[in-house]
C-alpha cells in the first residue's frame, strides 16, 4: 500500500542535507585493452 506524501514543494528538509555538498566517486579507469576473461568449455583444452 502506498501512502500519498502530497507536493515535493512542501516537504521540510534539515539544513544538514539542504547544505549538503554531493561529489562523484572516486574512480580509476584501467589502462590498455582489457584482459581476455573468457570461459573455456567443458572439452576445451588450456593451450599457454
Amino acid at each position: 500500500m502506498m501512502h500519498p506524501i502530497g507536493s515535493p514543494s512542501n516537504l521540510n528538509f534539515p539544513n544538514e542535507v539542504i547544505n549538503l555538498v554531493l561529489k562523484p566517486p572516486i574512480v580509476t579507469k584501467m589502462h590498455g585493452r582489457p584482459k581476455n576473461t573468457r570461459i573455456e568449455s567443458t572439452g576445451e583444452d588450456s593451450v599457454k
